[in-house]
C-alpha cells in the first residue's frame, strides 16, 4: 500500500472486531503481515476500547505489525482511551501499534494521546504501553521514528505489574534496533497496589537490544499507592518486587546504548524500592551506555517511604545517570550541571 501522501481523516474506530478468541484489537488494520505501507498520514482518530476482558492488542495504525516494513507513515492527533476500573485486561499498546515481529519501521510518528484506567493482567507478555510500541516480539528495527504525546495510566489490579515507555514499554525476546529515534512524551502512572514497575521515557524493559542516537524529553511521574500482597522473597537482580524508573530507560540487560539522551523530570511518590536514575534504573550484566547525556533536570521523591518488608532484602539507589549497575561497562556518559536531587 503506497499512500502517495494522502490522509486518512477524522476516523472513529468501530470498537467490535475481534481477530481471534481472546485476542481483540481496535485499531485500523488487526494485523499487517508481510505487508509494505508506506507514504500515509492518519490524522484526528479517535479510539474508545469498550469493556472487555482478555488479551487486548492495539494501536493506532495496527494491534499487531510482522515481517514488514513500513515507511513514512504519520499518525497526527489519535486518541486511545480505555476507562473499565473493574475490568481485568491482558494489554499490549502502543500509540503507532501494539507489537512488532521481524519489521523494519524507518521514518514514521506517532502523536497519541494515551489514557488507561483498569485492572492490568500481571502476565509478563502483556501488560506493555508505550507511546510508539507496547511490545517487541524481536528481530525489529526502528530508524528514525518519533513518538509525541501523553500516557495516563492507573492500574487497579491488586498485585499490579506494568512496563511503560515513551517509544517502547518490553523488548524481551531480543535483535531490537533503535537508531535516531525519539520519545517527547508526559509520562504520569498511578498503581494502586503495586509489585512492580518499569518505566522509562525511552524504553521500559529492553533484553539484547542496540540503541544509538535515541532520546527521550519530557516529565515522569509515578506514584506507587500500596503494596502488593502477594510478595515473592527473591533478591535483585531478580524479576521481583521493584520499582525501577530511568529518564532514558527503566531496565536493560544484554543491551547496548550509545550517544543517547534524556532530558525532563522524574517524579516518584508512594511506597519503593528499586532504582532512579536520570538516564538509566539498573542495568544488568553485559549491558554497556556510553557516550550519552543525562539532563534530567530535576529528581524529585516526595512523601516517599522507603520499603522494609520481611520477605525480601529491602534496597533502594537514586542517581543521576544511573541507579543500579550490576557490572557492565559505563563509558564516557555525563549528566547535566544544573541536575537537581530532592529527597523528601
Amino acid at each position: 500500500l503506497d499512500g502517495q501522501g494522502h490522509a486518512i481523516r477524522n476516523l472513529t474506530i468501530n470498537p467490535s472486531n475481534t481477530v481471534n478468541t481472546g485476542f481483540k484489537t481496535f485499531s485500523l488494520f488487526a494485523i499487517i503481515e508481510s505487508a509494505t505501507i508506506s507514504n500515509l498520514i492518519i490524522e484526528n482518530i479517535i479510539n474508545t476500547i469498550p469493556e472487555t476482558n482478555g488479551l487486548v492488542a492495539t494501536g493506532t495504525l495496527a494491534g499487531g505489525i510482522s515481517d514488514s516494513k513500513l515507511s513514512n507513515i504519520h499518525i497526527k492527533n489519535s486518541r486511545i482511551t480505555l476507562n473499565h476500573p473493574k475490568s481485568t485486561v491482558s494489554l499490549i499498546l502502543g500509540g503507532f501499534a501494539g507489537y512488532t515481529a521481524n519489521s523494519q519501521i524507518t521514518s514514521c510518528s506517532a502523536e497519541a494521546e494515551i489514557a488507561v484506567n483498569c485492572q492490568i493482567s500481571p502476565v509478563q507478555e502483556f501488560r506493555n504501553i508505550g507511546g510508539f510500541i507496547g511490545h517487541s516480539l524481536g528481530q525489529s528495527t526502528f530508524n528514525d521514528c518519533h513518538g509525541t504525546g501523553t500516557i495516563n495510566v492507573t492500574n487497579t489490579y491488586a498485585d499490579s505489574y506494568l512496563n511503560c515507555g515513551g517509544f517502547i514499554a518490553l523488548g524481551n525476546i531480543g535483535n531490537d534496533t533503535f537508531v535516531n529515534s525519539s520519545s517527547q512524551s508526559s509520562i504520569q502512572i498511578t498503581a494502586v497496589r503495586s509489585i512492580q514497575l518499569s518505566l522509562g521515557g525511552f524504553a521500559g524493559f529492553l533484553n539484547d537490544a542496540k540503541l544509538s542516537g535515541n532520546s527521550f524529553t519530557g516529565d515522569i511521574t509515578a506514584e506507587i499507592q500500596s503494596l502488593g500482597s502477594n510478595i515473592i522473597p527473591l533478591q535483585p537482580p531478580a524479576n521481583a518486587l521493584d520499582f525501577n524508573v530511568g529518564g532514558f530507560a527503566s531496565r536493560i540487560v544484554n543491551t547496548t546504548i550509545t550517544t543517547s539522551k534524556s532530558s525532563g523530570t522524574i517524579s516518584f511518590s508512594g511506597v519503593f524500592m528499586g532504582g532512579i536514575g536520570g538516564f538509566l534504573g539498573m542495568g544488568d550484566p553485559e549491558s554497556s551506555v556510553s557516550d550519552s547525556v543525562s539532563a534530567m533536570t530535576r529528581i524529585d521523591l516526595k512523601d516517599v517511604s522507603l520499603l522494609n518488608n520481611s520477605s525480601t532484602s529491602p534496597y533502594a539507589a537514586i542517581g543521576g545517570f544511573v541507579a543500579l549497575a550490576a557490572s557492565g561497562a559505563y563509558n564516557k556518559d555525563t549528566v547535566a550541571p544544573d541536575a537537581k536531587l530532592w529527597i523528601n
